[in-house]
């Protein structure tokens, strides 16, 4: 299987191995975000696709969820 972002060789059924712990991170740090800014979680994934400090990775995997979400 293929990463569904950079089509290189998938650690799992979605991603390679960096975006799959950009994944990671994403879901872990959902809820804190979540209790912190009472934030929905497109709106989440909107904000870290912005986020000048976030990473390529996460941005991509960002994009690719808020996607699914539509």
């Amino acid at each position: 299987m293929k990463c569904k972002i950079c089509r290189k060789k998938a650690n799992n059924e979605k991603y390679c191995l960096l975006h799959e712990k950009a994944h990671q991170n994403l879901m872990e740090n959902f809820e804190t975000w979540k209790k912190a800014l009472d934030v929905s979680w497109e709106d989440y994934l909107k904000t870290i696709m912005k986020n000048p400090l976030a990473g390529i990775k996460a941005k991509e995997v960002a994009e690719v969820l808020l996607s699914e979400t539509s």
